[in-house]
């Protein structure tokens, strides 16, 4: 599990199953080539192509990815314990979740459930595309 702080709440996240992850990765496709650029220090321009990718994906798509994000965590409730965040299929469990803390949520879930993925491309590519 990572622990994570989001405007003074603390949250931590599971790792989503692998199906998840591919289904996610998959209505994710159209923004990963921005993504990367951003990610990786490419700042010409790459900032209004990740807009506009995230822009081109259907609601049904930003829907699923951000449900799957959000039903993989929990948020601390003090000395009771942790709570989910979004139950399956139902809305979010805390109403002062709002779009920047959404986003900074799921992104913390993305990093952490993508990030070996992605090394390992980046490590292939530096390689000549050398097989794992």
């Amino acid at each position: 599990m990572t622990e994570f702080v989001v405007k003074g709440q603390t949250y931590r996240s599971k790792k989503m199953n692998a199906r998840t992850q591919f289904h996610v990765m998959r209505r994710m496709a159209p923004i990963l080539a921005p993504l990367q650029a951003v990610a990786t220090g490419d700042m010409s321009g790459s900032l209004v192509a990740l807009a506009e990718a995230i822009g081109s994906l259907s609601d049904d798509a930003s829907d699923y990815v951000l449900d799957r994000c959000l039903e993989v965590v929990q948020r601390k409730q003090g000395e009771a314990g942790w709570a989910p965040v979004k139950l399956d299929g139902g809305p979010s469990m805390f109403s002062d979740i709002d779009l920047m803390a959404l986003l900074q949520i799921a992104a913390n879930v993305l990093r952490d459930n993508y990030a070996e993925l992605f090394q390992e491309g980046l490590a292939l590519q530096s390689n000549g595309g050398a097989s794992l």
